[in-house]
């Protein structure tokens, strides 16, 4: 943004009078705004001048503080003024865009007809704000206890983020953070939380500036967090279930080991048949 002095038009020796009340009475015209102007960063706003079409008029200046912004002077037609701002002489107007927030705070019109020796004013306010950014949310869980960080960036102006948390779950805030870019003047929120999981699943969301986050689940085993204490889970039960399978497939090979082998004879509790039995002598011989 360009800087400007007050314009020649106040060394007029014709207006030297009013030119030193003008310095001494414009803190008081601007804490006295009854405009209010809204405008967003990287957008737009205009500021119309309320002359007197009926008045033959010598000049009218957009003015910030005392810096000059964009105006019209009748010997001079249009006096440059700040590089991002647009004069509209058919309807006395001043588009100031491309906003930022540094943009922000009291202007004033100065409108003199012809034979005026005195200027009117006109004192305007104008805010110009950022949208926050969606609400991430990142979590970190150990045991009964998580902490849940929920961050913004890029709003003003500052604002602290607030946590949507439903019933009587056990929760607290351990930090909040809202830092200022030096350059922009942009503001970066976020916020910690301490939950105690021994009561089970919790819904949660956060916001800052009336922008919400997405719904979240914590202290349940859904979460990302416990991913390792699941699969170590079925990991046993997985081993458990081979082990098993083993054993019974060791007792299963040991029984039908100790089975007769087939075409041989087969002998009860009470032993072999006699005529299964071969034939001896008297000496304890086979007979032939």
């Amino acid at each position: 943004m360009a800087s400007h002095r007050i314009p020649q038009y106040f060394l007029n020796p014709r207006l030297s009078l009013w030119s030193v009340a003008v310095v001494f009475t414009l803190m008081w015209h601007l804490s006295v705004s009854d405009i209010q102007l809204k405008g967003e960063v990287g957008g737009s706003v205009t500021f119309h001048c309320p002359v007197d079409k009926q008045k033959s008029i010598t000049l009218f200046y957009l003015m910030k503080g005392l810096e000059f912004v964009n105006g019209y002077y009748v010997s001079k037609n249009e006096v440059k003024g700040w590089e991002n701002t647009k004069l509209d002489l058919i309807n006395t107007n001043v588009n100031i865009y491309n906003l930022s927030v540094s943009h922000s705070g009291d202007y004033h019109w100065q409108i003199m007809y012809e034979h005026d020796d005195i200027p009117n004013e006109s004192p305007i306010h104008l805010s110009v704000t950022a949208n926050y950014s969606k609400p991430e949310v990142t979590m970190n869980c150990e045991g009964l206890h998580c902490l849940v960080k929920c961050s913004s960036h890029g709003g003003y102006p500052s604002r602290k983020i607030m946590w949507n948390v439903p019933g009587i779950q056990i929760w607290k805030i351990v930090n909040s953070n809202e830092t200022s870019d030096p350059v922009t003047m942009l503001v970066n929120s976020s916020s910690t939380a301490s939950f105690d999981c021994s009561k089970g699943k919790l819904q949660f969301s956060c916001s800052v500036d009336n922008v919400t986050s997405d719904s979240f689940s914590v202290c349940t085993t859904e979460d990302p967090q416990d991913f390792p204490y699941v699969l170590a889970a079925i990991c046993g039960v997985v081993l458990c279930i081979i082990i098993l399978v083993v054993v019974l497939l060791w007792r299963y090979k040991k029984r039908q080991g100790s089975a007769p082998v087939n075409g041989g004879p087969e002998c009860g509790v009470q032993g072999c048949p006699e005529e299964d039995m071969p034939l001896k002598g008297k000496e304890g011989e086979v007979e032939r």
